[in-house]
This record gives C-alpha cells, structure tokens and sequence, in this order.
C-alpha cells in the first residue's frame, strides 16, 4: 500500500496523480476534515486524525507542554490507526509544517520509519527558504522557545524556514538522515499536475452550473492585510455586479469553527458550493470566471480554455503594500494570463465581455 501524508488539498493532487498516472493504490493520512470528506466521495481509503491547532500562551508554558505530550500520546494512537506493514511505502510532500504540526508529524513519520518505506518531497507552490535568526528579536526569541518545546517532548530540533513571510519550521537533514527518509521527485510542477488531474475528470462533482465562481477569503486576508469590515463591504459591492454566481469558501473552515460565523448570514442570501471540494475540480460548472484575491486556484483557472482568471488584489486598499506586491508577485511568476483589473469599471468589463 503507498500512504499519502496530506495536510493540503495541493498535497492531495499528488496522491491522486500517483494513483492515476502510475496505478498506485493509495490510503491518504490526513488532518483535514475537507480532504477526508472528498475521499468519501470519491472511494478513496483515508484515515483522518483530528487538528489540534491551539494557541496556548508562553506564559502557560506547562499547559502547553502537557498538551503537547497528550499530542504525542495521541500519535501513537494514529499511528496504530494507519496501521503500516513492511513493504508499504509512506510518501511526505514537503518538509515544511507550522509549529504547532512539526513535532506531532515528525513523531509519526519516525514510528511509520521503523517498519515501511518513507519518502520526502519538496511540491509546493510556494518555495521556502531556510533561514538562521541571528538578531535577537521577539521573533527570533519564540521561534527559539518552540524549537526547545519540540525537542523537549518530541526529541526532534527543527529547523526554520520562511515562505514570503511567514516563518515555519521543518524536518532537518539530521532527523531525514537518521530515520532513513529517502527522497522522491515529482516531474511536474504544482500547476502542471492539478491541470493533468483534473483533465481526467469526465463528470461534475454538483449539478449547478455559474457563469461565475468567487472564492470566498474573508478570514484568509483579514484582519492583518485587510480590514474585515472593508473586505466585507468590498464583497457586497462585487456581490452586485456579478449576475450569475456562486461563492466557494475556503477549505480551511474545517480547521476551525469560528471561520463559518461571520459566513453563515450569506448563505441564506447566495449560491455557495461545497466548500470541500477542491475548487479546481468545480471548473466543469462554471462557464466564464474565476474570481479571487490571490488563491493559487487563479492559476490553474488561467490555463483552462473556457474560463478567466480574475484577481482582486488592485481592487481593494492593503494594510501593507509589501504583502500585496507579495502575492501579486507570486501570481504574476507563476502565470502570465492572470487578470489584474484596476478599477471596478475594468472589473465589469471583463466579467461581461
């Protein structure tokens, strides 16, 4: 059996191309309740573990070490789940994971090590870097302090990568090297793979067919980037321009639950589309735009023949003009057929042209 760790939808496009492209069976390990609800749909094994993503204050730090090492208990409990045997193969897309995931993780990945293959990737769209804190900053001072909290329970030292910006750690040559982690390429970029994978889909995953689909960010850019009540008021005014359209959610409303509450008055008044299922696999029901601030879907959307890819970003007043030229950036190098409207006349001209 080949495992597939997938903590993001991205990841889970390559579990999907495996199983196509090179006839693998595949059982997908994963923490998103989104990921494990569209293996339901499409008879896929998974076994899914709950995220536990909690911010405890430093200040609280034996609440925070108790937790953790009830995390750690918690593993060896999904690890017994996943039930791995000799000669099945355990493939980990990136390195890369958020604090609080790092130590939890790397615990599991050492134990599935001890008995079945496991192999390393490096796919993401986003490249990180890994970096040194030298200054001596707050920063530098909490990323020290859970480094310490890793090593501490989960006797593993991470170390710190930055992706645009926004620091996370990873898996370290020594842990690799020292569980026998074996490295696996993938011979196609991100963009690449979800355009092969989706291009095998014959069927729609709804009925429902929209001139138009905006993925819905409110919590993804505010309150740091963009104010709520700005990026509320912003929504309504393209709410009104847009004839025919339904409204996809983030996936990550399955992490938490307070990203539905500022959500729920909309549903009584708009389309909404099943929030997980992969956006990119809802191509086939929409018949003109895709429309978002800076998702990674506008990507994809601006290699489909039959559809737009329309990007926000210069609609609307950013708190930080660093992190907007950031994901414009980003955009822009990853594909050139991306739409940028200036104004909100540049905006109605293309919906409607």
């Amino acid at each position: 059996m080949n495992f597939y760790y997938c903590a993001a939808y991205e990841q889970f496009y390559l579990a999907l191309y495996a199983r196509d492209k090179e006839q693998r069976n595949i059982t997908i390990v994963t923490q998103h309740f989104g990921i494990k609800q569209f293996c339901d749909d499409l008879n896929i094994k998974s076994t899914y573990y709950d995220s536990t993503r909690q911010n405890i204050s430093y200040i609280k730090i034996f609440k925070l070490l108790r937790h953790l090492y009830q995390e750690k208990k918690r593993m060896g409990q999904v690890f017994k789940i996943i039930n791995v045997k000799q000669g099945d193969s355990f493939f980990i897309p990136t390195k890369i994971f958020p604090w609080e995931w790092v130590g939890p993780n790397a615990y599991l990945f050492k134990k599935v090590s001890k008995i079945a293959d496991v192999y390393l990737g490096d796919f993401s769209f986003a490249k990180s870097q890994k970096v040194q804190i030298s200054n001596f900053n707050k920063r530098a001072f909490i990323l020290e302090i859970q480094g310490i909290i890793n090593w501490i329970v989960f006797g593993i030292k991470p170390n710190i990568y930055i992706t645009g910006n926004k620091y996370y750690f990873g898996l370290s040559s020594k842990f690799i090297l020292k569980n026998k982690i074996k490295s696996f390429e993938v011979n196609a970029s991100p963009d690449q793979l979800i355009s092969e994978v989706i291009g095998k889909q014959t069927y729609r995953m709804v009925k429902e067919e929209y001139d138009n689909m905006i993925l819905y960010e409110l919590k993804s850019h505010g309150n740091k980037k963009i104010s709520y009540h700005h990026l509320e008021e912003f929504y309504s005014t393209i709410f009104e321009i847009l004839n025919d359209f339904a409204i996809k959610e983030h996936p990550n409303i399955f992490f938490r639950d307070e990203m539905n509450q500022i959500n729920y008055p909309l549903k009584n008044s708009y389309n909404f589309l099943p929030a997980y299922i992969p956006s990119e696999f809802l191509f086939k029901n929409i018949r003109k735009n895709v429309i978002s601030f800076a998702s990674a879907t506008l990507i994809t959307a601006a290699k489909q023949e039959h559809l737009k890819a329309i990007s926000l970003i210069e609609l609307i007043e950013w708190k930080s003009t660093n992190v907007k030229k950031h994901y414009r950036d980003f955009l822009i190098n990853q594909e050139d057929r991306i739409l940028f409207p200036k104004d909100l006349d540049q905006f109605r001209e293309l919906i409607y042209s």
